[in-house]
C-alpha cells in the first residue's frame, strides 16, 4: 500500500490475504483473489469491495476467480478447461495474450 494507506488498515484488513500478486517493472501489479462461496454473504463480499478499491486505489489491477465462474479450477483440475477459465478472466479484465 502506498503513502498514508497502510496506516489506515484495520486490524482485520492486516490479516486479509491475496491468492496471487503479479509485480511488474514500469507496469500495474496483478492482484488474483479466488473467491469461494464463502464470499457472497453481506459481511464478507462488503470486506472484498473495500479490499479491491483500495488495492485500485494503489495502482492495482484486480482478479477475480469465482467459484461460479471457474467450477473446473475449483475440482483442483489443470487442465484445458480450468486454464481457459483462467484465461478468460484475464481477458475480461482486459488483458490479452
Amino acid at each position: 500500500m502506498k503513502g498514508d494507506y497502510a496506516d489506515t488498515l484495520s486490524e482485520r484488513q492486516l490479516k486479509e490475504t491475496l491468492d496471487i500478486v503479479v509485480f511488474q517493472d514500469s507496469k500495474e501489479t496483478i492482484v488474483v483473489r479466488v473467491q469461494g462461496g464463502d464470499h457472497t454473504g453481506i459481511l464478507k463480499s462488503s470486506r472484498d469491495t473495500v479490499q479491491k478499491k483500495m488495492l485500485e486505489w494503489n495502482g492495482c489491477k484486480v482478479i477475480d476467480l469465482w467459484y461460479y465462474e471457474c467450477p473446473q479450477l475449483w475440482k483442483e483440475l489443470v487442465n484445458e478447461a480450468s486454464r481457459f477459465e483462467v484465461k478468460s478472466a484475464f481477458l475480461d479484465a482486459g488483458f490479452s495474450f
